[in-house]
């Protein structure tokens, strides 16, 4: 599974009057079954952090290998 640009979707969403946060859902049962995913986001540890809380980011350190590329976003180019 690829969960791409982590972050950018909507903390939280109702299903039938029910508070449903579907991606602590999915890394929870990912982490569960230790199931391969990867993830990208733009977000810094402490970001994560405060978007999924220390009991998410835990479980991100624990089962996944951080890469982190330092290039200058083509974006952002004249």
């Amino acid at each position: 599974m690829l969960l791409d640009d982590l972050g950018c979707e909507p903390e939280s969403c109702m299903i039938y009057a029910v508070h449903h946060l579907p991606i602590t859902d999915i890394i929870y049962e990912r982490y569960r079954y230790q199931r391969t995913t990867i993830i990208t986001t733009n977000l810094t540890d402490a970001e994560l952090t405060r978007r999924y809380g220390p009991r998410v980011t835990d479980r991100l350190e624990e089962t996944f290998d951080f890469i982190a590329y330092t290039n200058p976003s083509y974006r952002k180019r004249g």
